[in-house]
C-alpha cells in the first residue's frame, strides 16, 4: 500500500529552490537537509504525542507508556531519501497510514483507531513553523551561494 501526499502552497520555497539549483551544481545536500527537517518534525510529534499542528493525540487506552511508541518501531522507521531532483521522507510500515489518518483496523476491522497525525502536512500544506524553517534555510543557502 502506498499513499502519496502532494504538498502545495509552498511556491516561494520552490522558486527559491529553483534559484539554488541554477547556482549550485548539486542539490542533493540541500534536499537531504530539508528531508532531515521534516524527519525531525515527525520525531517531535512522537515525543510530544501531538500532531505537528499542535493537536494532542487521543491517549492510548494502555495504562502506561506513550501513545504510538510501544516498541518505537513506527517512530524510528522514517527515512530520508534525497537526490538532485527531490527528497522523500517516509516509512515502509504498512500500518503507518491507519495511525496517521485513523479508521477501522484489526480482525474484521472491528477496532476504530483515532487519527494521530505525525506528518507535518495537512490539506497539502506544510506546517507553518516547518515551512518557515525551510524558507530560512533556503534563504541562508542563497545568501551563501
Amino acid at each position: 500500500m502506498q499513499i502519496n501526499i502532494e504538498v502545495s502552497g509552498i511556491h516561494e520555497a520552490i522558486a527559491e529552490l529553483s534559484k539554488i539549483s541554477r547556482i549550485a551544481k548539486e542539490t542533493e545536500p540541500i534536499h537531504r537537509e530539508i528531508g532531515n527537517m521534516i524527519q525531525n518534525s515527525i520525531e517531535e510529534s512522537f515525543e510530544k504525542e501531538a500532531s505537528p499542528f499542535g493537536k494532542a493525540w487521543t491517549p492510548s487506552k494502555k495504562a502506561s507508556g506513550k501513545t504510538l511508541t510501544d516498541t518505537g518501531t513506527l517512530s524510528s522507521s522514517f527515512t530520508v531519501d534525497a537526490d538532485d531532483d527531490e527528497v522523500r521522507v517516509g516509512t515502509n510500515l504498512v500500518y503507518a497510514p491507519i495511525h496517521q489518518f485513523g479508521g477501522k483496523a484489526g480482525r474484521k476491522r472491528s477496532v476504530t483507531l483515532p487519527a494521530r497525525p505525525f506528518l507535518p502536512v495537512k490539506g497539502g500544506e506544510l506546517e507553518s513553523g516547518l515551512k518557515e524553517e525551510i524558507m530560512a534555510y533556503l534563504a541562508k543557502k542563497l545568501q551563501s551561494a
